[in-house]
């Protein structure tokens, strides 16, 4: 079966720290993650369980199904958890009016799925990696990122405030396959305008008051020729217009093409940002096949031993060794 995986890196620092802390200092963020009564899963086990009303979820932890390797310095496992808050019905598939088969699930129940985790400490740095399962098109990085401010606010004090920042994690293959795939729209958005051309064609607004977004959508079957024409044009940035009100609109312009990759059934149209320091932008999922298990989810063993593999196949990961 196929599943999505999300990667991010992620920095801990005290919230009034512009600073994050060293993976080098001491005490051992790993180690404490790892060993102890109270290390990671212990600690949700004992003090996470059950309502986390911020994220309206609930958690548990499953007695099965948690490693991790003090020598590769990571720790991986399942954690389970639903959204409460909604009533449900829960109906016979085959025959879905059949009211003796109807299970009623009220506002204050959930329904658990498990999702994978995997976080790697490095020994030195501020960087540190956590992939994450998708499950449904759901993820769970918001859980995780205030399951783990809880567990560094436990065990360094909560009046120090500890807090923890994101980034995604976009693979330079990935961005090929992108750059490669077929180009459906080229997007520009100008977030402010000269204040001249703002009063020139929309009167009474200021250059503050609005952005314009141009975008062209480029037909189906418009031939390989130009196809390699448009994408020759995208990459040298040279697309802009013979019109100096247009060019000086959107020189500085946030630009971004929707890229179509695979084919049939496995096609995937995702967003593709032109601007290097919009990269974060692009959402870091990747597909990976895995065994299934009894369930229908993904075998905990096999989705370890492929998400392994997975970083050790792609460089861009090195920089957390």
């Amino acid at each position: 079966m196929k599943t999505t995986i999300e990667a991010y890196s992620f920095t801990v620092r005290k919230k009034r720290d512009k600073e994050p802390i060293s993976f080098s200092d001491y005490p051992d963020i790993y180690q404490l993650l790892t060993h102890g009564s109270m290390k990671f899963i212990k600690y949700i086990d004992k003090n996470i369980t059950g309502d986390v009303p911020a994220e309206k979820m609930t958690v548990r932890i499953p007695p099965k199904g948690h490693s991790h390797s003090d020598a590769e310095r990571y720790l991986c496992g399942i954690i389970e958890t639903g959204h409460y808050g909604k009533e449900y019905e829960a109906v016979d598939k085959d025959n879905p009016k059949d009211e003796e088969k109807k299970i009623y699930l009220g506002k204050s129940k959930a329904i658990m799925i498990p999702f994978f985790y995997y976080i790697h400490i490095p020994r030195k740095g501020n960087k540190a990696l956590m992939i994450l399962e998708r499950t449904e098109n759901n993820g769970i990085f918001p859980l995780m990122r205030s399951i783990l401010i809880s567990f560094f606010n436990f065990h360094f004090g909560v009046e120090e405030g500890y807090t923890i920042d994101r980034g995604n994690i976009i693979l330079g293959s990935y961005l090929k396959k992108l750059s490669d795939g077929k180009y459906n729209s080229l997007s520009l958005s100008a977030n402010s305008v000269p204040t001249d051309i703002a009063e020139r064609y929309f009167g009474v607004l200021d250059s503050e008051d609005f952005t314009l977004e141009l975008t062209l959508k480029f037909r189906k079957n418009i031939g390989e020729t130009k196809e390699k024409k448009i994408k020759s044009m995208i990459d040298s940035g040279n697309y802009l217009f013979e019109s100096s009100d247009l060019s000086d609109i959107f020189e500085e312009s946030t630009k971004r093409v929707t890229s179509t990759i695979g084919t049939g059934k496995n096609a995937k149209t995702r967003t593709l940002y032109l601007d290097d320091e919009k990269k974060n932008l692009i959402r870091p999922y990747y597909e990976i096949e895995v065994e299934e298990n009894a369930k229908g989810f993904a075998d905990y063993n096999s989705i370890k031993e492929v998400t392994k593999q997975f970083i050790k196949d792609n460089t861009d990961f090195k920089v957390f060794e």
